[in-house]
């Protein structure tokens, strides 16, 4: 795959690394799906593509006030559910590490 030959994921990386590759973005898959799609929408621009508030609030034709206060929220939302997630993964590892 040409894409991941760019990032370096074939050449370069273990099976450990791949995997834990895959365990993050699933994990930031799962906090991500937690969120509305405004708020997600916020929070995607502001924090993976580096947009401004000023230039997202002209993308969505929205006032700049919302999107401090969508970013702010999603950004609780979001730190929620991966806490939580970190919790139910750990209690999984144990109860996996039980059963041996």
């Amino acid at each position: 795959d040409p894409s991941k030959r760019e990032h370096g994921l074939i050449e370069t990386s273990t099976p450990e690394q791949l995997t834990l590759a895959r365990d993050s973005k699933r994990r930031l898959d799962e906090a991500l799906g937690r969120l509305d799609p405004e708020r997600r929408a916020v929070l995607v621009m502001f924090e993976l593509e580096g947009e401004s508030c000023a230039e997202i609030a002209q993308l969505l034709g929205i006032p700049k006030g919302t999107v401090f206060s969508r970013l702010a929220s999603a950004r609780e939302i979001f730190l929620a559910a991966l806490q939580r997630l970190d919790v139910r993964d750990q209690h999984l590892r144990q109860a996996a590490g039980a059963a041996r």
